[in-house]
Parts: C-alpha cells; sequence; structure tokens
C-alpha cells in the first residue's frame, strides 16, 4: 500500500508533540535553589539529551525526519540506540520532559508530560504500521527490540 512521504496525520502528530515541546521551553522555571529532587531531574535531563543525541547520530545516511512516515530512500537503522529500543528519540523526549516535571511538579507539567506521552505513542504506532509495511525485516527487529525502554516497555 502506497503512503505519501508527510500525511497530516503525520503532520498534526508531529504539531502536537512541538506544541507540547514549546510549553516546557516556554513555561519551565529557572530556579535559583537546588535540591535532592535537582539531581534526579538533572540526571533524566542529561539522560534524554544523551540519548537524543546518540539516536541523530546514528542516522549516519544524515537523512533525520521528525514526521512519522519514512522518506522514499529511509534505511531501517538498528544499530547504536536503535538496537536496544526502536524509538530512542520518543524515549529521549520522554526522559527529558519526565526530568522538567521532576524539577518543577506542578500539575500543569504533568499534564503536558501526560499529553506528550500519548502524543509519541500514537505517533509511535503509526509509524510501526508504516514500518511494517515497508521493510519486511520490521517484524524480526520488533520481536528482538522494545519500543522505548531496554527490558520493560
Amino acid at each position: 500500500m502506497p503512503h505519501r512521504n508527510n500525511s497530516s496525520f503525520g503532520i498534526a502528530l508531529v504539531t502536537a508533540q512541538f506544541f507540547i515541546l514549546g510549553y516546557f521551553a516556554l513555561f519551565h522555571p529557572i530556579r535559583q535553589a537546588f535540591g535532592p529532587q535537582d539531581i534526579v531531574a538533572a540526571t533524566f535531563i542529561v539522560a534524554g539529551m544523551l540519548l537524543g543525541a546518540s539516536a541523530v547520530l546514528a542516522h549516519h545516511t544524515g537523512r533525520f525526519r521528525i514526521v512519522p512516515e519514512p522518506g522514499a530512500t529511509t534505511m531501517l537503522i538498528t544499530d547504536g540506540p536503535y538496537a536496544f529500543i526502536r524509538h530512542p528519540m520518543y524515549t529521549a523526549l520522554i526522559l527529558l520532559t519526565f526530568g522538567l516535571f521532576v524539577n518543577y511538579p506542578v500539575a500543569s507539567h504533568l499534564l503536558a508530560f501526560t499529553l506528550l506521552f500519548i502524543v509519541l505513542n500514537v505517533k509511535l504506532i503509526y509509524e510501526e504500521s508504516i514500518l511494517t509495511r515497508r521493510f519486511p525485516e520490521y517484524r524480526q527487529y520488533q520481536a528482538r527490540t522494545r519500543k522505548l525502554f531496554p527490558f520493560v516497555f
């Protein structure tokens, strides 16, 4: 079944994702005092940043895309963090925003984090349906890796 490079559904998911990330960028205060939760928060934030950077670097072909639909010349990447989890960029965003929530635990941050988690899960389900059709070996890749977190989910 052929698909377009960028569906309106894929673009809507990316738009929702960026609106939520924009919320964190605009409404996360820079705090002067540091407490124990800040060490935990920093750990999640740094882990998310490092994982995200390693996922981008794994796209050694230079064809990194933010929309869930693969491009015409997209190849299945199964090395780097992709050897353990199928969606390391989504995991990176989850870790980063969870760290921001831990750093500033208010209801609006929890809501934004929850919405982002939902959007990313819808996006990965949609993306995996396309990848399964596009790459015959994707089912085998799914069988040996987790979606978002190694050994868990």
